[in-house]
């Protein structure tokens, strides 16, 4: 499955997974660093303009992820807990999508 170009349009992206191929995969998208500033930008962005999108927020820390989650009503994405220093975690949750955006700050080795 060919990847939309470098500096497609989110849009562009968003449709490329929603091909019947990427149905394999429990998330089209993953939004990794979703409760700090531009996470929460972030994600409110996706929750209003991408209703049909199946994907999810996540972070190292659960609790503030819920609170996040409760500021995207009526959207419902996914919970995804994954600290950025455990490898085994991170690799879990690629495994579960087909695009992961970042807005995490410093993870491996960072302060």
């Amino acid at each position: 499955l060919p990847f939309p170009p470098r500096k497609a349009p989110l849009n562009a992206v968003v449709a490329h997974t929603m091909a019947p191929q990427a149905a394999a995969k429990e998330f089209q998208l993953i939004l990794y660093g979703a409760t700090g500033f531009t996470g929460g930008l972030a994600a409110k962005y996706l929750a209003k303009s991408y209703p049909e999108l199946r994907w999810a927020i996540a972070g190292r820390n659960a609790e503030k992820l819920r609170k996040v989650l409760e500021t995207l009503a009526p959207a419902k994405p996914g919970v995804v807990t994954a600290d950025g220093a455990d490898q085994e975690a991170l690799d879990r949750m690629a495994a579960s999508t087909e695009v992961v955006i970042t807005t995490a700050g410093a993870v491996l080795g960072g302060t």
